[in-house]
């Protein structure tokens, strides 16, 4: 009898059965996580019982995520400095975590510790008040601070008065909820930049289950319902999928868009819980 025959044999059939149990496992994963017609349906109703629209794709599969790891805000130094002041500016005021630089009309708070930085001017003009004008200098000044990351205005807005612009990192196809520039401009000349950063190294090695999709909404009417003024009329237009801040560590969520960016309710998917 040839031992060593058999023994390759036993092996092959134990890859065999393993791999067979693995797809099985992922085939009922994929079931186990995917909202069914009939819980979609239901959400939907009540939805509509309640007199809000969901104007939104949804996408019923809920997979098992893993947390980002970050690391330090390595994007948040001096070179940003002179991407925004040029080379020429005086170090105004500094200790342990704040560096203050001053250039005539403008200013910048370095706080890498904190992740963030802002920059203020006090000496821009507009000759034209209008809302193409003000994003385009909106997105070149946040094209200069990102290098060739890639950010996606997510929120804008323009009164008489000032313009408000607010930018998100995408990565990977998700969004860093946490790296934000908030571009602010004022009619009388002043505008300020803040932003936040923290540098994505990865994933975690193990994933966490999340809540399905349709558990999410039901939580999200909730929050509508509570938060509801009078007869105001609201409509879920988009749901964005990331990560943001829960203390040190960067969870999964989803974001529900109301009225077109009039108002947001970001979700810990693997809680279901509100976290802004």
């Amino acid at each position: 009898m040839n031992w060593k025959t058999i023994r390759v044999g036993i092996l092959v059939i134990l890859v065999v059965v393993n791999l067979a149990l693995f797809w099985l496992n992922r085939l009922e994963q994929d079931q186990l996580y995917a909202a069914t017609d009939d819980q979609l349906q239901q959400v939907i109703a009540l939805y509509e019982e309640n007199e809000v629209d969901l104007d939104v794709l949804i996408h019923r599969e809920s997979y098992p995520r893993a947390r980002v790891i970050l690391g330090n805000a390595s994007l948040l130094d001096r070179s940003l400095v002179e991407v925004l002041l040029g080379t020429e500016y005086q170090t105004t005021y500094m200790d342990a975590q704040q560096t203050r630089y001053a250039k005539e009309g403008e200013t910048i708070l370095l706080d890498p510790t904190h992740h963030r930085i802002e920059y203020t001017s006090e000496q821009l003009r507009w000759p034209l008040w209008e809302e193409e004008t003000l994003r385009s200098w909106a997105d070149t000044q946040v094209s200069a601070c990102i290098g060739d990351l890639e950010y996606v205005c997510i929120q804008e807005s323009m009164e008489e008065e000032y313009a408000e612009f607010l930018y998100c990192q995408h990565w990977n196809e998700e969004y860093l909820f946490m790296n934000q520039i908030l571009v602010r401009i004022e009619a009388e000349g002043t505008a300020q930049i803040i932003m936040e950063y923290y540098e994505p190294m990865g994933y975690e090695e193990t994933e966490r289950e999340i809540r399905p999709i349709d558990e999410m909404l039901y939580a999200v009417l909730r929050v509508i319902l509570e938060e509801r003024q009078d007869d105001e009329a609201i409509v879920v237009t988009e749901i964005r999928s990331g990560y943001d801040l829960k203390g040190q560590e960067a969870v999964y969520c989803l974001e529900f868009v109301l009225n077109h960016g009039e108002k947001t309710i970001r979700m810990n998917a693997y809680t279901n819980e509100r976290m802004d």
